[in-house]
C-alpha cells in the first residue's frame, strides 16, 4: 500500500495541527496544510507539476477567501483536480449544507470534533476509507 497524501485546508491553526497530527498517527503518509483556497490552488499547481497530487482534500466549510461549496465547485471543473476525493469539515452541521455537498460529490461531511481523541477517531475513519 502506497502512503496516502492529504491536502488539509483550514484557516484555524489549532484545527490544522490537531487534525494533521491525528491523520499521521492514523497512517497517512503525508499531510500538507494550507490556510486558504489561494494557497490550496498554489499547492495543487505545484503538485501537478511534480506529479504528487494528494489522494484526498479535506477542507473547512468556511475559508477566509471563499466558501467551501465554491472551492469544491471550482475544483470539479479543473481536469487535473476533479477526480480527487474531497471531504468537508465544519463547526456547524446543517442538513442543507450536507445535501449541497453530497450533490457536489463530496465523499463525507464532518462536524469538527471537540477533543483530540475525537479527531483521532475521525482521522482513522478518513485514512481507512482511502485504503
Amino acid at each position: 500500500m502506497h502512503p496516502v497524501t492529504i491536502l488539509l485546508v483550514d484557516d484555524d491553526l489549532d484545527d490544522l495541527e490537531i487534525l494533521s497530527s491525528a491523520l499521521l498517527k492514523s497512517g497517512a503518509g503525508k499531510v500538507n496544510c494550507v490556510y486558504t483556497c489561494a494557497e490550496a490552488y498554489k499547492y495543487l499547481r505545484e503538485a501537478t507539476l511534480l506529479n504528487t497530487l494528494p489522494q484526498l482534500i479535506i477542507t473547512d466549510h468556511y475559508l477566509p477567501d471563499i466558501i467551501g461549496t465554491a472551492f469544491i465547485s471550482d475544483l470539479s471543473i479543473i481536469p487535473e483536480y476533479k477526480d480527487i476525493p474531497v471531504m468537508v469539515l465544519s463547526t456547524q452541521q446543517s442538513a442543507s449544507d450536507r445535501d449541497k455537498y453530497q450533490k457536489m460529490g463530496v465523499v463525507d461531511f464532518f462536524t469538527k470534533p471537540n477533543t483530540e481523541e475525537e479527531y483521532l477517531v475521525m482521522a482513522k475513519r478518513v485514512v481507512d476509507r482511502l485504503r
